[in-house]
């Protein structure tokens, strides 16, 4: 993996050229006591997109699978994704890469038939991701095996220094960004041994951070693993008894949630098909013809939104589908927590043995 070093200044002469180009540039931006992607417009802005920070209060997929749109209309259709010549998101952090990896699974990778409207916008992105600079007591993509800096799934990827950034190059669409760099006129170097020792600091020492915080959270057993023999917790009764009020918050907010629901509104003389974010807590999303319905409670449903991410995902891609952003319990009015969750199924395992 190729690494150069660019400093603020060359950067922010590449941002203007870009705008320049009308090209859409979306960032990390305050927003009053919220980190949120906005998209720049003025150079003005340059100074206050912050690639040091922490993962952002919304999740980067709602810019690859909108909360709701018209996807065709019946009985003509004339409706296809939108196309813009280019865009860059700035600033995702690992989580979020993780996410769009989760989805690529579902929508986008080879052997399957992609999904229009996410292959065009996923094709037509470049994702610029940068290292945490700091962490949340929510978060604890550790746990998972992953780390607080992006490893894959990048274009480029941004690691913060005293006066510039060490670029990562990460694929073919992050080489094109470097000759764009080139052409605007930005000065690339190679990266100094003194510039690698201070990024490797900087990520061990979040890491370590990280990986202190949440070790009361550690379990002997891997995630699905415990999932295998928790079908019969008492812990998920527990949860829709005491605390969930099925207020969608956990999944809508979920970077790695892409359920969804169609339904048809009638519009002057055509019928348009409509897609909107759907969620499993819900009590009619695995209703069937008939009315039968294989998760017909709350504690089922609970269930199996932890057995998606953490076991079915796991056997049949191989990897999580959660990422450990922790956005989930942000949210949550009953503060249901993923890690204290599996830590409490964990004990009460212990205890039944």
């Amino acid at each position: 993996m190729e690494s150069l070093y660019i400093s603020c200044v060359n950067f922010n002469g590449f941002l203007k050229s870009t705008l320049e180009k009308k090209w859409e540039i979306y960032a990390p931006l305050k927003v009053m006591d919220s980190i949120r992607f906005e998209k720049i417009i003025d150079p003005a802005a340059f100074g206050g997109i912050i690639f040091d920070g922490v993962r952002t209060d919304q999740s980067v997929k709602s810019f690859f699978f909108h909360t709701k749109e018209i996807v065709a209309t019946i009985p003509k259709s004339s409706i296809s994704p939108v196309k813009f010549e280019k865009r860059i998101i700035m600033g995702v952090k690992g989580c979020d890469l993780h996410a769009l990896k989760v989805f690529d699974k579902a929508y986008y990778e080879e052997g399957i038939i992609p999904e229009p409207f996410y292959k065009e916008r996923r094709e037509s992105t470049y994702v610029i991701s940068s290292d945490c600079g700091y962490s949340l007591d929510s978060c604890f993509c550790t746990l998972l095996d992953s780390k607080p800096y992006p490893t894959e799934g990048f274009d480029l990827n941004f690691s913060t220094l005293k006066d510039g950034f060490i670029v990562e190059v990460g694929s073919n669409k992050g080489e094109e960004l470097i000759k764009e760099m080139g052409e605007s006129g930005a000065v690339l170097s190679d990266v100094t041994p003194v510039q690698m020792e201070e990024q490797k600091s900087n990520r061990d020492t979040l890491t370590k951070k990280l990986e202190e915080a949440n070790r009361e959270f550690q379990i002997p057993k891997k995630f699905d693993e415990l999932c295998k023999i928790a079908f019969g917790s008492k812990i998920w009764k527990e949860l829709a008894d005491n605390k969930c009020v099925q207020c969608n918050g956990c999944l809508h907010i979920c970077p790695t949630c892409y359920c969804f629901l169609l339904y048809d509104a009638k519009k002057d003389n055509l019928s348009e098909r409509v897609r909107i974010w759907d969620a499993c807590i819900n009590a009619g999303y695995a209703r069937v013809a008939g009315g039968a319905n294989p998760r017909p409670t709350l504690q089922s449903r609970l269930r199996h939104r932890f057995f998606h991410k953490f076991l079915y995902f796991v056997q049949n891609f191989n990897m999580y589908a959660c990422s450990g952003c922790g956005r989930c319990f942000k949210v949550c009015p009953g503060k249901i927590e993923i890690r204290e969750t599996f830590r409490d199924i964990n004990k009460e395992v212990k205890v039944k043995r």
